[in-house]
């Protein structure tokens, strides 16, 4: 359920089962009522029924709920002997993992997101981080190891917890069933006379900065440069974007899809040209991700992450976080759209990095190495 929590949750079981360990992966359900699968060998999928009413967010209370449910079923319910817990966020990931230590013996690993750890994104999570630290600081002290996706959320996490467990580096990845063609991984640019294809994708939040969308869509507008941007997603926001796009009379170069499964999202990946992510604080995006392996041009801002995604100019443009400068962006992209010949050389590198393959087996490493220093 979720964004990328759940969506690298996900690919962290698929890929170390398929090394040969044996997974238990224990989340909510969004259905509301317990469930037990077996997605693939090695592979068990507990859901448990929370009370989350959304599937792009949730509130304190529903983390809260869903810690309760899962330290239950783990410590009670659940017969399974697991050698290491990987906890995503410190909470509530992590506070079930340090019950689950407390009372049974197993370690556990922290994979933070971001905003688990003070004081990342302090507009938004600071009264959070307030209430929370002390919690948040005895889960990280209590762990074998926590883990990060950028050099940002390494500084980040050293700085709250200097010379506490020890922090890695270890990105997030993209699946094998991307989309190439002959000549590598597939890109499509704009036509002559075809108007550019915008696409944004994520949580319409005050993180993710959506505003700026209709701000770009008026200047594009008004300096008459032709373009079509689809805004892919839900949240608290998008009642007033839609107002604001109405009220400027954008409606048919702005459309809305609301939250759209995994299968139209691909679609919407293979019809667009360039990912507009104009936000204001991430962990390492898995929206730019898969955008750069579908072949997109990304202009994003200099938030965590994003340096080691936007490696070399043919993948995108970082830029500053204000209107100008993202019209500025897509306006250089039209001058010169780098095509596939620009992307071939570094798609190795790309595959290398970030294929979920490779990242698996480093946190097998990873977790291997930590376990034999008990």
């Amino acid at each position: 359920m979720g964004g990328g929590a759940g969506v690298i949750s996900r690919y962290h079981a698929e890929h170390l089962a398929l090394l040969g360990h044996r997974i238990t992966l224990v989340t909510s359900s969004p259905e509301k009522r317990f469930s037990r699968e077996q997605p693939q060998e090695n592979f068990e999928l507990i859901r448990l029924p929370s009370r989350r009413k959304n599937l792009y967010r949730s509130s304190l209370a529903e983390k809260t709920h869903w810690m309760q449910l899962a330290k239950k079923y783990l410590l009670y319910d659940d017969a399974g002997h697991h050698h290491i817990c990987m906890a995503h966020f410190t909470l509530p990931g992590g506070h079930v993992a340090a019950a689950l230590h407390k009372k049974r013996g197993i370690p556990y690993v922290v994979i933070s997101h971001g905003q688990d750890i003070p004081w990342f994104y302090p507009r938004q999570m600071l009264a959070y981080h307030l209430l929370l630290a002390p919690r948040i600081r005895q889960i990280l002290k209590g762990a074998l190891k926590t883990f990060v996706q950028s050099q940002i959320m390494y500084h980040n996490a050293t700085r709250f917890l200097p010379g506490s467990s020890p922090v890695s580096v270890i990105p997030n990845g993209f699946p094998a069933d991307f989309p190439r063609d002959g000549a590598g991984l597939r890109r499509r640019v704009p036509a002559a006379g075809e108007p550019v294809r915008l696409l944004f994708a994520g949580r319409l939040s005050g993180q993710k900065r959506p505003q700026r969308l209709i701000d770009v869509a008026k200047a594009l507008h008004q300096n008459h440069i032709p373009f079509l941007m689809t805004i892919c997603g839900d949240g608290v926001l998008r009642t007033k974007l839609e107002r604001r796009v109405k009220a400027l009379e954008l409606q048919s170069k702005v459309s809305f899809t609301g939250w759209i499964p995994e299968q139209k999202v691909k679609e919407q990946y293979a019809q667009n040209h360039v990912l507009l992510a104009p936000s204001l604080a991430e962990g390492m995006s898995i929206t730019i991700l898969e955008a750069l392996f579908n072949g997109l041009y990304v202009i994003t801002t200099p938030v965590s992450g994003n340096q080691e995604l936007i490696f070399h100019p043919s993948l995108g443009a970082i830029t500053k976080n204000n209107t100008r400068e993202f019209v500025s962006a897509i306006r250089q992209y039209l001058i010169n759209p780098p095509g596939k010949d620009q992307l071939k050389p570094i798609e190795k590198t790309l595959i290398a990095r970030f294929h979920w393959k490779t990242i698996a087996g480093k946190y097998e490493d990873e977790l291997i190495h930590a376990l034999d220093k008990q």
